[in-house]
């Protein structure tokens, strides 16, 4: 019998999401529900570097977001998009430049923040990703 169980891609997402709602809702419960995602996650980096360290670098870059940690949060949005640049996953290196410029944004660096999404843009158009564009 066939049973559905969540893919790492949707972990990721799940993390993501979860992050930016407890931002925006100010409820650490959803920060909470995004740790847990990275715990979930750090098993498969382990086991394969190169198809998890972006995600799981990314949602840490979130995680440090969302509880004030902005230094942390800078650190490791620049390693996930090195990591995912190094992978070959243009896709999260787009979302990763995405992410950052909306943290750069809402932390007062508009400069940083404009950089970053021009890199997002650069990169979502290298993966294809016009409409997104």
């Amino acid at each position: 019998m066939w049973h559905c169980t969540l893919v790492p891609h949707t972990h990721n997402d799940t993390g993501l999401v979860s992050f930016w709602l407890g931002r925006k809702e100010n409820d650490k419960t959803w920060v909470e529900r995004g740790k847990q995602v990275i715990q979930e996650l750090e098993p498969l980096a382990k086991h394969s570097e190169w198809n998890y360290e972006n995600k799981l670098l990314l949602l840490r870059a979130e995680a440090a977001y969302s509880t004030g940690e902005y230094e942390q949060a800078e650190t490791f949005y620049d390693k996930a998009i090195c990591s995912a640049k190094e992978h070959r996953f243009v896709n999260e290196e787009a979302l990763g430049n995405e992410l950052a410029a909306l943290f750069f944004r809402e932390t007062g660096r508009i400069h940083e923040a404009k950089i970053r999404h021009s890199n997002a843009i650069e990169t979502y158009n290298r993966w294809g990703a016009t409409a997104k564009v």
